[in-house]
């Protein structure tokens, strides 16, 4: 039993490995810098970080939005009601129509936070994956991955455009940014 176990968790650890490797296409990549000398630091006054008139309760940011948390509001005013003014850069990314993936990573001197947003500031696709600050201080790669639904038939492609917008959380060197987008 022991045996069968060890094997199942070992096939477990590979497989979600191995496929992605083996048949992802890359279909479109960049790069972006993001130069500090554009968006001042914000550190405690960043959008996703203080209350909004509009939802006043909300305080602490949630970065698990994988999870239906009230707190997830707050979260989203990166996107949809961003502060403050000079403290944040975006750059539109075109999504490719054959496009069903999404992998954006940076790694900051210090500290930058990174989200994904709807363009026109609608609302928020995506907010980083950072490790946990006893972790990492500071310099950490930050990640965003995303699954997308590619144009199919008549039906056209969930995003034509998304904003990667940067935050300059407390940071003095520029944030250089790298993007691409893949069939898997």
């Amino acid at each position: 039993m022991k045996r069968i176990l060890l094997a199942a968790l070992a096939v477990a650890a590979v497989l979600p490995v191995v496929p992605a490797r083996a048949t992802t296409t890359p279909v479109l990549r960049g790069t972006h810098t993001f130069p500090v000398a554009e968006a001042l630091p914000c550190a405690g006054v960043c959008s996703y970080l203080v209350p909004h008139t509009s939802d006043p309760e909300a305080f602490v940011a949630s970065w698990n939005l994988l999870e239906d948390d009230p707190q997830d509001r707050q979260t989203t005013f990166a996107c949809t009601e961003p502060s403050p003014a000079g403290s944040f850069l975006d750059v539109t990314l075109n999504v490719p129509s054959k496009a069903n993936f999404l992998k954006i990573e940076a790694t900051p001197t210090i500290d930058w936070d990174i989200v994904l947003c709807l363009p026109g500031n609608k609302g928020m696709v995506a907010f980083e994956d950072v490790p946990y600050l006893e972790d990492c201080p500071a310099g950490c790669l930050t990640v965003i991955q995303l699954r997308i639904r590619p144009a199919t038939g008549k039906k056209p492609a969930q995003y034509s455009k998304l904003v990667l917008r940067a935050y300059n959380f407390s940071d003095v060197q520029d944030l250089t940014a790298t993007w691409g987008f893949y069939t898997v």
